[in-house]
């Protein structure tokens, strides 16, 4: 392939993967409750969804519905030094989304 057309096997690896949409709540009941319709939707369209939230009973059933669902602390309160501790999780675990939905209140 001439003109700098070569793509590697890496390129290919990266072109066949699915795009992500990281749905991030502060609590699990959010993601368990305000969109169990939409991740069929997504997954039919072909993305990976991720739900991030904090660790809590809906956790499970989230996973049941076909999420990937990464916890980190996270609070309703402000606190800075664990937001970062937050992002930093989020960023190591997530392996870099196509998409972040974040529900605030």
């Amino acid at each position: 392939m001439g003109c700098g057309a070569e793509v590697s096997a890496i390129q290919m690896v990266e072109m066949r993967k699915k795009p992500k949409i990281c749905i991030v709540t502060t609590i699990d009941s959010s993601l368990d409750k305000l969109f169990p319709d939409f991740y069929p939707l997504l997954r039919d369209k072909d993305y990976e969804v991720v739900g991030i939230c904090a660790d809590g009973p809906y956790v499970e059933n989230i996973r049941r519905q076909g999420v990937r669902v990464i916890t980190v602390p996270m609070t309703r309160e402000f606190t800075p030094i664990q937001d970062l501790k937050c992002l930093w999780l989020l960023y190591i675990e997530s392996n870099a989304p196509t998409m972040v939905f974040h529900k605030a209140r």
